[in-house]
């Protein structure tokens, strides 16, 4: 397994592409960026899933690709929160758990998320939990403390104005936020039917499915109106893929550490396939 340390993370997401090679040894730019984040989700939670869904371990399909690692622990060592870890994945720097992409002294650690957006290129988060949760918040915010709810919401506003904001976490928001992103262009939906009616010409959208984090899939019953993961990343894929000049796509499976915290095998396992 590799290990890319820092310098080398924080050149990749400047550069927002990714150098492939084929078997004729042309080299060539990806033009397009889609992180899958599970988590929460270590090397024992995977196996368990592939056990769940196939009877056998490695048979997911994310682990025939290929595999690399990045490190995660929070500023001065020590097990991180999703804050920490997320910031090391969305800009390659350290901070300490609680802190969402900034310096000690306030100034803002650019994300790949920003990156993108500074090349043309169309963006997005979707998540499971509640969409300004600590994950989603260190690809598109910049703030002291993940508890920070308002100021994270409204850096996304404001900042860095992700194409695509899905999830859960409709609670956090005030009605003045949900007014003002309307009237910056956000088409706003609150339920699969709304948002399965987007057309993919849609410029921004704003989906808030659930008032605190969307439902488990162990507990999702036939009247469930929340979207699953999968058809919330079909639909951002849908509008984010017109974009000429590519996108950025941040995909969360939130509630695999909730469920996880709770030791809750059957959840787990539901979250991660």
């Amino acid at each position: 397994m590799k290990l890319f340390r820092r310098e080398q993370l924080r050149l990749l997401m400047l550069t927002v592409s990714i150098l492939l090679v084929t078997a004729a040894g042309q080299v060539f730019a990806a033009q397009n960026v889609i992180l899958i984040v599970g988590d929460g989700m270590g090397f024992e939670h995977v196996k368990a899933g592939s056990y769940y869904a196939t009877g056998q371990a490695g048979q997911l399909a994310f682990e025939q690709y290929y595999k690399c690692a990045v490190t995660t622990y929070p500023l001065g060592g020590g097990a991180p929160d999703s804050a920490a870890a997320g910031t090391s994945m969305a800009t390659g720097y350290k901070v300490p758990n609680g802190v969402i992409s900034q310096a000690s002294n306030g100034s803002p650690y650019t994300t790949i998320l920003e990156y993108a957006k500074s090349m043309g290129k169309s963006t997005g988060l979707v998540s499971t939990v509640s969409i300004a949760d600590a994950t989603p918040a260190a690809f598109g915010a910049h703030e002291p403390s993940r508890s920070n709810t308002t100021n994270i919401i409204n850096d996304y506003l404001y900042g860095s104005k992700p194409n695509i904001i899905f999830g859960g976490g409709s609670g956090s928001w005030s009605s003045s936020q949900i007014s003002t992103a309307q009237s910056l262009g956000y088409q706003y939906v609150t339920n699969y039917s709304q948002m399965a009616a987007l057309s993919p010409t849609t410029q921004y959208a704003l989906g808030l499915f659930a008032s605190g984090d969307m439902t488990y899939e162990y507990d999702r019953l036939p009247s469930n109106t929340q979207p699953h993961l999968s058809q919330m990343a079909s639909t951002a894929l849908s509008i984010l893929s017109n974009d000429p000049d590519g996108f950025f796509l941040m995909l969360e499976g939130g509630s695999i550490d909730h469920a996880a915290h709770s030791n809750d095998l059957n959840r787990v396992t539901r979250e991660v396939v």
